[in-house]
């Protein structure tokens, strides 16, 4: 018997508080509702109604040019959306950081389960918000997970607050 633990972010120790973003992600904005395959969510149709708002919000600003379409590798928690972050570093070298807002607004899960939150120890496609210029290590991303060489770029983003203990970890 396997039991699902919910891990909120209170739980989880400062110098583990960060989402690792492996890849940008060439994506076809929605268009319309009609997009959202019903038969993918659960039969609560108040829970579907929540949802169909936040895709509709998604829709609306997918003209938005400071969205970027990125992989994460594994939640440290289970987040609610939108997420603000202050904190984006190169997980492989920490001495590359830079302050920068960065929001995580929506995600997608097994590639069309469109939600409004994380679930911890979960992969999933994000789309975030970049609000100034990005810094270069977004440059550095591979695109839709094609990693031909050994050289590869990871950034991790967090609070300033979170900051202080990854760096010294």
């Amino acid at each position: 018997m396997s039991f699902i633990i919910d891990v909120n972010e209170e739980q989880v120790q400062p110098e583990e508080r960060f989402l690792i973003i492996d890849s940008l992600y060439s994506f076809e904005f929605p268009k319309s509702i009609d997009e959202l395959n019903r038969n993918r969510y659960p039969n609560n149709d108040e829970e579907f109604e929540l949802i169909k708002q936040e895709f509709e919000a998604f829709i609306r600003e997918s003209k938005n040019p400071n969205l970027y379409s990125v992989g994460m590798y594994k939640s440290y928690a289970d987040l609610n959306l939108p997420k603000t972050y202050g904190i984006v570093f190169d997980l492989n070298n920490k001495e590359r950081f830079w302050k920068q807002k960065i929001i995580v607004k929506y995600a997608y899960n097994y590639r069309d389960i469109f939600h409004a939150n994380l679930w911890q120890g979960h992969s999933s496609h994000l789309i975030i918000e970049v609000i100034g210029k990005p810094p270069i290590l977004f440059d550095e991303l591979p695109v839709d997970n094609n990693r031909e060489d050994n050289k590869r770029t990871t950034i991790g983003i967090c609070s300033q607050y979170d900051w202080e203990f990854i760096r010294k970890k």
